[in-house]
């Protein structure tokens, strides 16, 4: 597409060009050749070369400002699903905290993890995790060419989640009591998660790659 573009600029500078010479120099054109041969050759780069061209070339400006505008659609709705799903991370981390953690005595060790507050906020986590896998792929295989320099901070996004997730897989079956519940240390991805969010693997870490996608959508919008 793009060489048939950059041949119909050529045609259409060649035929400008060409009109020119006739309007300049067509007394001079006119007594060496045929009237006619003049004529239908004036005729020909006028309408057929010089209108052809012109036509492609509005087809084409139409076009790429078509693709540009279905692009930046895209990417609107892509920072859009990003930063919904940002909030609704967070929002699960205030719940597992609100909810989930109970403090049997004022020592940190103390804290303990209910299994059915812990699976159902887990359970919400993977929606979010999956849709920013979902994205990362796009990213990966360049399904959205304008997706593939987040490649690296969906990379960190998805590797956090995936821990909390793996965790939440390996550990939800140990949970024992009534209720049901373990220490939250643990369940150290979860610890971090909830913990102060500028700690060693806290949220911080999470939303700072995050932040970094969001803002490298919004330049480009």
């Amino acid at each position: 597409m793009h060489n048939a573009s950059r041949f119909a600029k050529m045609s259409t500078l060649v035929s400008s060009l060409g009109v020119m010479i006739f309007l300049i120099f067509g007394n001079q054109l006119a007594s060496v050749f045929n009237v006619e041969v003049f004529k239908l050759t004036y005729q020909f780069l006028l309408i057929v070369v010089l209108g052809g061209g012109i036509a492609y070339l509005y087809k084409e400006i139409e076009r790429e400002r078509t693709e540009k505008r279905l692009t930046h659609d895209r990417l609107r709705q892509v920072h859009t699903e990003l930063l919904r799903t940002y909030h609704d991370t967070k929002a699960i981390r205030r719940r597992l905290r609100a909810r989930s953690i109970i403090s049997l005595n004022t020592d940190k060790d103390g804290e303990f993890v209910l299994a059915k507050e812990y699976d159902e906020e887990i359970q919400a986590l993977i929606e979010a995790q999956l849709t920013f896998e979902a994205y990362l792929r796009r990213a990966e295989h360049s399904l959205w060419p304008e997706l593939s320099e987040l490649k690296q901070s969906l990379e960190n996004v998805q590797e956090y989640l995936g821990s909390l997730v793996k965790e939440y897989e390996d550990e939800l079956r140990y949970f024992d009591g009534d209720p049901k519940c373990r220490k939250l240390s643990s369940l150290p991805r979860l610890s971090a998660f909830v913990g102060h969010a500028k700690d060693p693997g806290g949220f911080k870490s999470f939303s700072k790659s995050l932040q970094e996608t969001l803002t490298s959508l919004e330049k480009k919008l």
